[in-house]
């Protein structure tokens, strides 16, 4: 089966959802999801994607980001596979560990994710809720 064509528009608003192969966890401890959102804030920089909110769980994530410059396959590719590679376990030989979906919600600015989650409002530097 083919994959639709994914849209990409400067400007564009989207629900990104990435979770480990396999339902394996990608975060299993504190440091792991405080080294992930220190990815998502270079990934703001690097790609100027501006992050709304996200949430993050064992197996997977949530992330709702605008693109100013249509640039969102590029900005993702480059956070799974900088994840991927600073946490993959030894254990597995799944590669890449992480596998994801990027909706487009051209407009939709919408608080909860697809399975009702709560997507907490993305604010730099400050992860003391982890």
């Amino acid at each position: 089966m083919v994959r639709p064509v994914r849209i990409r528009v400067s400007g564009g608003w989207y629900h990104v959802c990435s979770r480990g192969h396999n339902r394996e966890r990608i975060f299993s401890q504190r440091g792991d999801y405080v080294h992930f959102l220190e990815l998502v804030e270079t990934m703001r920089e690097r790609f100027r994607v501006r992050v709304y909110a996200y949430c993050l769980m064992p197996n997977h994530y949530h992330v709702l980001v605008s693109t100013p410059e249509g640039n969102i396959s590029r900005a993702i590719q480059w956070l799974n596979g900088s994840y991927g590679i600073w946490y993959k376990p030894e254990a597995s030989s799944e590669w890449p560990p992480l596998r994801g979906t990027v909706q487009g919600d051209l407009g939709g600015r919408q608080r909860v994710g697809a399975g009702g989650e709560r997507l907490y409002p993305y604010e730099p530097h400050s992860h003391g809720g982890i």
